[in-house]
């Protein structure tokens, strides 16, 4: 864990997001969303990654934040924070890598 940036495990991550309790944004490349992705994820690659382009909060919604391992989205969250400290931002531990290895959904598109 990085200094000051909270992380989440993908099974508990699961279970915020099927509460509504979450919302779920990643922040790797348009050609890795488009080929795998967890399905609740909006894309905010980190290289643009912005407070103005978060989507909208419900009062004690949480922010988790992934990448494919967890490196790029602890970047992101750390530029995040750097504006807006009180923004409840947690990164996913693993990324979507771990959260497929523990086999829970993802959508993926298979080349023709």
């Amino acid at each position: 864990m990085q200094q000051g940036i909270l992380e989440v495990d993908p099974k508990t991550a699961k279970i915020w997001l099927d509460n509504k309790e979450a919302i779920l944004i990643d922040v790797r490349e348009p050609s890795e969303y488009e080929t795998t992705r967890i399905e609740e994820a909006c894309l905010i690659p980190l290289r643009s990654i912005a407070f103005e382009k978060l989507p909208s909060l419900h009062p004690g919604q949480k922010i988790i934040v992934h990448c494919g391992v967890g490196a790029r989205s602890a970047r992101a969250i750390a530029q995040l924070q750097e504006e807006h400290p009180e923004l409840p931002l947690y990164n996913l531990i693993g990324g979507i890598q771990k959260w497929m290895r523990l086999g829970l959904p993802v959508i993926q598109e298979t080349e023709e």
